[in-house]
C-alpha cells in the first residue's frame, strides 16, 4: 500500500517502468537546474538587472520589473517541477520565465541596433533548448494523478 502510493506520487505513474524512471530523472534534473539558474540570477543580481535593462530604450522600466520577476518564476517553477507537485503551475511558470526571456532578448535589437541580433541569437537558441527539454520533462511525466491510472497503466 505504502509502496504503491510512493511510486504513484514520486514517479507520477502507476507502476515503475523504464519510462517512469527516466522521466523522474529528466523531471528532477530540469527542475533543479532551472531553480539553480534562478538562484544564480539573484546572486549576481546587479549584473542580471543591468543586462535585463540594457538596450531596452523606452522599455527600460519593463526590463527592471522583469529582472525581479523572471528569477522568481524560474525558482518556483523549477521547484514545483522537480518535486512533482502542481506540475501544471510549475510548467506554466517555467514557460513564462523562459518565453519572456527570449522575447525580451529579441526586443533589444529592435529597439537599438540590429548588430545586437548576432550577439543575442546564441542565447535565444539556448533558451529554446531549455524550453524543449522542459517540454519533454513534463511530457514524460504525463500521468499526473492516481485517477488517470487504470490497471497499473497510465491512461492517455
Amino acid at each position: 500500500m505504502v509502496s504503491e502510493y510512493f511510486i504513484t506520487l514520486f514517479f507520477m505513474c502507476c507502476k515503475l517502468t523504464a519510462k517512469a524512471a527516466y522521466g523522474l530523472c529528466l523531471r528532477v534534473t530540469f527542475g533543479v537546474s532551472l531553480l539553480l539558474v534562478g538562484l544564480i540570477f539573484y546572486s549576481s543580481f546587479t549584473g542580471f538587472k543591468a543586462m535585463a535593462m540594457g538596450d531596452m530604450g523606452f522599455l527600460e522600466p519593463l526590463g527592471f520589473v522583469c529582472a525581479y520577476i523572471i528569477p522568481a518564476l524560474m525558482i518556483v517553477g523549477g521547484a514545483l517541477i522537480a518535486i512533482g507537485l502542481f506540475m501544471e503551475v510549475g510548467a506554466l511558470l517555467a514557460g513564462i520565465a523562459l518565453g519572456s526571456m527570449s522575447i525580451g532578448l529579441l526586443v533589444k535589437p529592435l529597439l537599438s541596433t540590429t548588430e545586437l541580433l548576432a550577439a543575442v541569437r546564441p542565447v535565444i537558441m539556448e533558451i529554446f533548448l531549455w524550453m524543449i527539454v522542459g517540454y519533454f520533462a513534463v511530457r514524460v511525466s504525463s500521468c499526473f494523478s492516481k485517477e488517470k491510472c487504470a490497471d497499473g497503466k497510465c491512461s492517455k
